[in-house]
């Protein structure tokens, strides 16, 4: 994505954006570092998906961190520059998350090499936390070579509401009835069986996902209990 675009997705979650453009689904890692999963559309009927932290401060984002395989993509809003968000984030969340919970081995940045002020600022950003430079342009941080001293993970997850669950159970019906009209629809109108082009067909895909359907179930139920402990174990004794 571009700096334009993530621009555009941070205003998004702020709640300056009219018309939201992105799907976004996230959780906590640190008191203000979300990981999250993000949707959007390249063109006409092709979604792309792409891996970001978002980072928070004083309840409203500052920037986000696309993660490109073992690349990242930085921005942050120019409002919310040079006040150490950034490094703080990557310090004590983001850097430490992507080594020891996503298992990286080695993180790459791409800064141009000019005078611009955005690129001068990255460097040096990537320069505190680590990060060495090993050409003109790329930097690059090992996992053995970091130091996790500031390390401060919390991951929490937001849970999820019966109505919210009820809705995502009732859409995998929908969509596997859906999926069983498309293989007849095709099978009726050519007289060919789908079975000898792809196996297994759309109508047995159908039949796994409402079949699936009830995983989303055993999921939401021991999450239920999940919160229940939690709870319980964070509530002072009287």
């Amino acid at each position: 994505m571009t700096n334009e675009s993530i621009k555009n997705l941070i205003n998004q979650l702020n709640g300056t954006i009219s018309q939201p453009v992105y799907k976004v689904y996230k959780y906590q890692i640190s008191d203000n570092v979300e990981y999250g999963k993000v949707w959007y559309e390249l063109e006409p009927n092709h979604q792309i998906e792409s891996n970001f932290f978002f980072i928070k401060e004083n309840k409203s984002y500052a920037g986000a961190i696309q993660i490109l395989g073992a690349n990242l993509h930085w921005y942050i809003l120019e409002s919310e520059r040079n006040k150490g968000y950034l490094t703080n984030a990557l310090n004590t969340a983001i850097l430490p998350f992507l080594f020891s919970e996503m298992n990286y081995e080695k993180i790459k940045i791409t800064i141009p090499n000019t005078e611009d002020n955005d690129a001068l600022a990255s460097a040096a950003v990537a320069k505190k936390v680590g990060f060495k430079n090993i050409d003109n342009v790329v930097y690059v941080l090992l996992s053995d070579q970091f130091d996790f001293t500031n390390e401060n993970l919390s991951i929490r997850f937001p849970g999820i509401k019966l109505k919210e669950y009820e809705r995502l159970k009732n859409e995998i019906n929908e969509i596997s009835i859906r999926l069983q009209q498309i293989h007849t629809q095709f099978e009726f109108s050519t007289g060919l069986k789908m079975k000898k082009y792809q196996n297994p067909p759309l109508d047995e895909i159908a039949e796994i996902l409402a079949l699936r359907r009830h995983s989303l179930e055993d999921m939401y139920h021991d999450h239920l209990i999940k919160d229940d402990i939690n709870f319980k174990n964070e509530t002072p004794k009287q």
